[in-house]
């Protein structure tokens, strides 16, 4: 799942690196990867749509089955002024916290300078350890 905003979008590249590390890793064992990709900002209207008036689109329905039915996923994010996208966080939003549960997720994000690093810790983290993920 991405949440980059632009095209091409970095966050959507680096989801794609880490999917193509795990499809590496999973080369010659006996299990398979499956790989979904959810573009966040091709929901963004759905988001708010469904945030502000509880309707939820047969896209961002698709989308959230899609992540329940899961068996791991890869959640990367741009960094906006030191945390986390608001599209990022409006799609967790729209999620139950039982969607996630105990689903093993890899964080990332992508950012413009090392004074994001600690994004991940202070930002992204809390909000998976909030939904017991």
């Amino acid at each position: 799942m991405s949440a980059g905003l632009s095209t091409p979008s970095s966050s959507l590249a680096l989801a794609h690196d880490i999917a193509a590390a795990f499809r590496k890793e999973l080369t010659g064992t006996v299990q398979t990867l499956n790989l979904q990709i959810i573009e966040l900002r091709n929901l963004a209207p759905d988001l708010a749509r469904s945030i502000t008036g509880d309707t939820t689109s047969p896209q961002l329905q698709q989308a959230i089955d899609c992540v329940r039915s899961t068996d791991a996923l890869i959640a990367v994010t741009p960094v906006f002024k030191a945390s986390y996208s608001g599209l990022f966080k409006m799609f967790f939003d729209v999620l139950r916290p039982q969607d996630i549960h105990e689903m093993p997720v890899i964080i990332a994000a992508n950012a413009g300078s090392q004074r994001h690093a600690l994004v991940l810790e202070y930002a992204v983290r809390p909000l998976f350890t909030y939904l017991k993920a």
